[in-house]
């Protein structure tokens, strides 16, 4: 019998304020895992309810808080290119995408 492949769920954020009503992004260097680019991401937790999730991903990655966020409603999957050893038994990632506005 062939082994359950799990993943991870996910939030995806991009992140964004409002200069003279037009958007500007933050986006973050990645060091973990790989190195890059990326918007703000991160699990959620058991239990944890999805918006909580964007709300504490966003403040423990940025240290900003979110004014609106929105559900975008676009969910995606994929596998991890390799085995990372802080998440056992995980082959890759769910994710639902969001936005959230914060103050510069």
């Amino acid at each position: 019998m062939t082994p359950k492949k799990e993943f991870r769920q996910a939030v995806f954020i991009v992140v964004y304020y409002l200069n003279q009503e037009k958007p500007e992004y933050l986006i973050l260097k990645r060091k973990l895992h790989w190195k890059g680019f990326e918007f703000p991401k991160g699990g959620i937790e058991k239990n944890e309810k999805i918006f909580q999730a964007v709300k504490r991903e966003l403040k423990e990655e940025t240290g900003l808080t979110a004014l609106k966020i929105k559900n975008h409603n676009f969910k995606g999957k994929y596998l991890y290119k390799k085995k990372f050893s802080d998440r056992t038994g995980l082959v890759g990632q769910t994710f639902l995408l969001f936005s959230g506005q914060v103050r510069r």
